[in-house]
């Protein structure tokens, strides 16, 4: 009886610890897909505007001081939440709260150190398959170019010289840039430019 006793207060010990994990992971998903709202709302008014469309008529100086200011408060969230809980991995957070999290970590270009620190708590998750390939291989890329060396994946952008199209930022072993693409699941390079040019074609010269 006394045995029954301690493995029924053993299980519903472990049921209630279950239940607090799973009520702080909730509470926190819902504030990183909340920081993560307003860090895409502002960028997309600003893509918006460059593309021409600006129906709440913001000036272009309004909108970049409204993102410069998202991504200072954000900062303080996320380094809370890596000291508190380590990487939000998916399967504590899910797929797409460990998306959101990445996203605005990868807008955290004032805090280089931030950035390595996430990046390599994000290699360690890799290798169980707790993060995305994709999110890992941008996050490396902002890192690098951050501290002016070569990027390894041609994630990160920049207009040629003409301002007619995107091109990679400087880029290490150019010729085998899509063998590293996917191996982390990203798609031709080729293709990513084309991308990036539909999506910010008011960027580019005509």
């Amino acid at each position: 009886m006394k045995l029954k006793l301690i493995i029924i207060l053993f299980l519903l010990s472990n049921n209630c610890f279950s239940q607090l994990k799973s009520n702080i992971d909730s509470t926190l998903i819902s504030r990183i897909d909340s920081l993560k709202l307003e860090d895409q709302k502002w960028r997309n008014l600003l893509t918006d505007f460059e593309n021409g469309v600006n129906i709440n008529n913001l000036s272009k100086e309004f909108i970049s001081e409204n993102i410069s200011k998202t991504d200072s408060l954000n900062y303080f969230e996320l380094e809370k939440i890596i000291q508190k809980n380590g990487y939000p991995t998916i399967s504590r957070f899910g797929s797409t709260s460990s998306h959101n999290f990445w996203l605005m970590v990868q807008h955290q270009d004032n805090h280089i150190a931030f950035q390595e620190k996430v990046l390599l708590l994000m290699k360690e998750a890799l290798l169980k398959n707790e993060v995305s390939g994709k999110d890992y291989a941008y996050l490396t890329d902002r890192v690098l170019v951050n501290k002016g060396e070569k990027q390894m994946y041609g994630t990160q952008m920049t207009l040629n010289k003409e301002q007619t199209s995107y091109e990679p930022k400087s880029l290490f072993d150019p010729e085998k840039v899509n063998e590293r693409r996917m191996s982390v699941g990203l798609g031709p390079i080729e293709l990513y430019i084309q991308t990036m040019n539909n999506r910010y074609f008011g960027t580019l010269k005509k």
